[in-house]
């Protein structure tokens, strides 16, 4: 562009005092457009990465997690809570069954349906099917008296435990058979 415009100048030639000035001006703004920083809009973790993920940093084999809660529909969904899911999952490096596609396929709508009643006894054998080995729950979004029951339920079940509780992020291991 900047050719094109330094050929479009030698046409309408501008006065000799102020050619001279005309190649080092051009040459100038082009830096300073090569060089001009990010505008950052907002910070997507303002308080970082918490640190209950370091727990799942480094497993191996790979490990399946599930973030909750999942939107029961696509309508529901939270782009915000689902991109930081994403972010803190480049943290840990794990597979993640929340995921942001413009494709939802069949099995995730099943997943997200039956992930309403976590801890049951479907939801339970649904996340062994597919190899979850660790679900995270974020207490903030669940309703208290919801949590307090979910809680009590995990605690009752022989194939969930809870490993960690950090803040408002708890860990719960699946037992797969």
């Amino acid at each position: 562009m900047a050719g094109a415009g330094w050929s479009g100048l030698g046409k309408n030639s501008p006065p000799r005092s102020h050619r001279r000035w005309l190649g080092p001006f051009i040459v100038a703004l082009t830096g300073v457009e090569l060089f001009a920083g990010s505008m950052l809009l907002f910070h997507p973790l303002p308080d970082g990465v918490p640190s209950i993920y370091d727990r799942l940093v480094g497993l191996d084999p790979p490990v399946t997690i599930l973030e909750l809660p999942m939107p029961t529909t696509e309508d529901d969904e939270s782009d915000l809570a689902l991109a930081r899911y994403q972010l803190y999952s480049l943290e840990h490096e794990q597979r993640l069954v929340n995921g942001i596609s413009a494709y939802v396929p069949p099995i995730t709508r099943e997943v997200r349906g039956e992930m309403q009643t976590f801890p049951d006894t479907a939801s339970v054998e649904r996340l062994q099917r597919l190899g979850v080995r660790f679900v995270l729950l974020h207490e903030e979004q669940f309703p208290h008296d919801a949590f307090a029951a979910m809680k009590d339920s995990i605690k009752a079940s022989a194939d969930l435990e809870i490993v960690e509780e950090q803040g408002k992020i708890w860990m719960v291991e699946v037992q797969i058979p």
